[in-house]
């Protein structure tokens, strides 16, 4: 694995992992299921796309980024699948369950957080992740990079409403000081508070664009 290149938007150079090719992530799938002994109850399965597993993978509401209606959420992706639809955190669990979990699901649905590290352990080719953002907070090329690389379908869900004004300006303006070599200390002040409350933000998921 490497660390993700720069993408010019503002973030640190090691802002995410990639594996250098979809074969090296799947021989450490193999690897690391033999290792631990683990079920495959996901990924390609004989019924194919028409019948996923799709599980949601939510985060405490104290640990912040929780999606507040996956109760609405979870009944809606019901109807796409025969397969029970669960909601679960990482909470209390085990690095073994973790990577359990992730080995036995084909549609993972999860607001953006270090509870995705694991995707690479879904099934691929048949694999997808659809990561939910809230408003103000913007983070595509973190995990997204992981999941093409490990074989993986990856979507994401922007819960604000102008990406462009919300995430993208104030990183450039950032980006401009540090190159200008002078910060304004109010408001560099201001725009770490602010992206911290935007990352902090509960999400309440836009259900028929999630769907």
């Amino acid at each position: 694995v490497k660390p993700l290149y720069d993408t010019g938007m503002g973030e640190s150079s090691q802002q995410g992992i990639v594996f250098q090719r979809p074969e090296h992530a799947q021989l450490f799938r193999d690897r690391v299921r033999e290792n631990y002994q683990l079920p495959t109850k996901g990924g390609c399965r004989p019924d194919g796309p028409t019948d996923p597993i799709i599980r949601i993978l939510n985060r405490n509401i104290e640990s912040h980024r929780s999606l507040l209606n996956v109760d609405r959420l979870q009944s809606y992706l019901q109807r796409m699948t025969s397969h029970p639809v669960t909601v679960s955190t990482f909470d209390n669990t085990t690095f073994v369950d973790q990577l359990a979990y992730m080995s036995s699901v084909d549609i993972l649905v999860s607001p953006h957080g270090a509870q995705l590290t694991s995707i690479h352990m879904m099934s691929a080719p048949c694999g997808g992740v659809l990561e939910i953002f809230p408003a103000g907070y913007y983070l595509p090329h973190f995990f997204g990079p992981l999941a093409a690389t490990s074989g993986l379908r990856h979507g994401f869900v922007y819960t604000g409403t102008n990406v462009q004004r919300e995430w993208y300006d104030e990183l450039k303006k950032e980006e401009a000081k540090k190159k200008k070599g002078t910060k304004d200390g109010q408001d560099e002040e201001d725009h770490h508070y602010a992206r911290g409350r935007a990352r902090r933000a509960d999400i309440c998921v836009p259900l028929n664009a999630t769907v």
